[in-house]
């Protein structure tokens, strides 16, 4: 069985006018070459066993926006696409592929950015969640184990929220 859940990825903070050539390209290179790169060496063992689960953790960013990260929201919604592609190439072969995009998640180097950088208070942000509780990191994991388990064979090319209903679709 091969399962992989893409997880590796950088964030920025910069007004789009101020974003260089070279850190678009880190971004990109980062959070979607990276991913691109890993499914592609793990593919082989997925094909040969007729059997995968590819698992992209992406951000709610990539379906709201964020400002100051433009590069950061491009590159997180190119996986969403790229998620959606796969899975219509690779369902065929047994293989499934969707992803995950976190919001909120507390005790992350993400969180405690945001928290430096724009100083919106924990009450304030918990009202804007409907579930009015910040994520774990826990929340996230929970959710790989499920995409990666059988119970989920049937799923493929889906965006599965844990967000507290930032991002309602």
């Amino acid at each position: 069985m091969t399962i992989v859940v893409n997880n590796a990825g950088i964030t920025g903070f910069t007004p789009f006018k101020e974003i260089t050539d070279e850190a678009w390209d880190r971004m990109m290179a980062i959070n979607l070459r990276g991913t691109f790169i890993v499914t592609q060496v793990c593919l082989p063992d997925m094909e040969t066993a007729q059997w995968g689960r590819i698992i992209n953790i992406t951000s709610s960013g990539a379906q709201t926006g964020n400002a100051l990260m433009a590069h950061y929201a491009a590159s997180k919604g190119a996986m969403v696409s790229l998620t959606r592609s796969l899975a219509q190439e690779l369902g065929p072969l047994g293989i499934t592929v969707n992803n995950i995009p976190p919001g909120s998640i507390m005790n992350t180097r993400m969180s405690e950015e945001n928290k430096q950088l724009f100083h919106v208070p924990e009450d304030v942000l918990l009202k804007t969640l409907p579930v009015r509780r910040l994520g774990q990191p826990e929340d996230i994991a929970n959710a790989c184990a499920w995409l990666a388990s059988e119970a989920s064979s049937y799923v493929t090319g889906q965006t599965i929220g844990y967000n507290g209903g930032r991002v309602i679709s």
